[in-house]
């Protein structure tokens, strides 16, 4: 294995294959959306406990048995367990970028401070003319995200303000 990008694509693809997964277009998932609820395991297994209890008139309505739903109902349990774990993944991931991305900002933001420094050194020798380029350059940079955070902050607080303003 190259790369944890791989390793992690051929585990997904390894997972994709035990667990039968499948892919829906929206419209199929809104569709099937309304089939499942709160309460549908235990609706499952009454339907079970009554096709089995009355068998001999359901069976030449019913393609499937007791056996079929306890069986499906078992496949929900484990993709429900799946999703679960691969949430708590997905979380975990995301939670290691942004400890990963404020690491990296923080070693960027170490550079601009440290040619700063330098730059305002008293009696620097010559770099201290090439250094202003470099500042310039990083001080643009985070200038730009530091409005584009205060501009995004400032319409949250007005969008706030006109949803909680009376009616």
């Amino acid at each position: 294995m190259d790369s944890p990008i791989a390793a992690l694509r051929q585990l997904a693809d390894h997972g994709r294959q035990q667990l039968a997964l499948v892919s829906l277009t929206p419209p199929e998932r809104r569709r099937l959306l309304g089939k499942w609820y709160a309460t549908s395991h235990d609706f499952a297994c009454r339907a079970a406990d009554s096709l089995a209890r009355h068998q001999d008139v359901l069976a030449p309505l019913l393609p499937y048995g007791p056996a079929d739903i306890q069986a499906q109902r078992q496949r929900v349990l484990v993709l429900e367990r799946a999703e679960h774990e691969l949430a708590a993944l997905a979380q975990q991931a995301r939670d290691t970028l942004l400890l990963e991305r404020a690491r990296l900002y923080q070693m960027s933001s170490g550079v601009l401070t440290a040619l700063q420094w330098l730059r305002d050194r008293p009696f620097a020798a010559g770099p201290a003319l090439e250094l202003s380029g470099s500042v310039a350059n990083l001080r643009r940079e985070r200038d730009r995200r530091n409005e584009r955070i205060r501009r995004s902050k400032q319409q949250a607080r007005q969008g706030s303000a006109v949803r909680s303003a009376p009616r």
